[in-house]
């Protein structure tokens, strides 16, 4: 039987040879870095992109948690720096009018830091307006990011602008 980790908001999970990690993202940005040839894989739900130097919880933020998966791969296998990334989330999951939404402050300081690592970014499915469960399969690599529809009214949808018109 496969062993299922679900990681949620500000976890690491890692594996090594099989199993599969996953999370669901909105604003969150998820972080899989793996060795492929190695059969080692890991993923950080990542809540925001600076930590400002609070050190209790890694795994919440992309300046912490970045570092920690890459130690935490490491401490499992001698591995050569040959890692990859895939990215996803980041979506801008509530209207608040300003380009600097916590979804896209996200994106930006992921890519910054997996640069700054020399971390190869493979695929990144990010921003838009839509959630996203993305998982990825230690055994073979392979990552699966899929889109999630809005199941409830954006509140800047024209429809309920009017009080008289919403529905609870």
């Amino acid at each position: 039987m496969k062993m299922v980790q679900n990681i949620r908001m500000g976890e690491i999970g890692v594996v090594r040879g099989s199993g599969t990690l996953r999370t669901l993202l909105g604003s969150c940005i998820g972080v899989v870095i793996q060795h492929p040839q190695a059969r080692i894989a890991a993923m950080g739900h990542i809540l925001l992109a600076n930590s400002q130097g609070n050190l209790d919880a890694p795994g919440r933020y992309v300046d912490t948690a970045i570092p920690e998966i890459i130690r935490q791969l490491k401490s499992l296998a001698r591995l050569e720096d040959r890692f990859v990334a895939d990215i996803s989330g980041g979506a801008d999951m509530f209207n608040v009018g300003t380009e600097r939404t916590v979804g896209r402050l996200n994106i930006a300081a992921v890519i910054d830091v997996l640069v700054a690592h020399r971390i190869t970014i493979r695929s990144q499915d990010c921003g838009g307006k839509q959630g996203r469960r993305m998982a990825v399969d230690v055994a073979t690599g392979l990552v699966t990011i899929e889109r999630i529809p809005l199941l409830l009214p954006r509140i800047d949808d024209d429809r309920f602008s009017d009080p008289a018109t919403v529905s609870v």
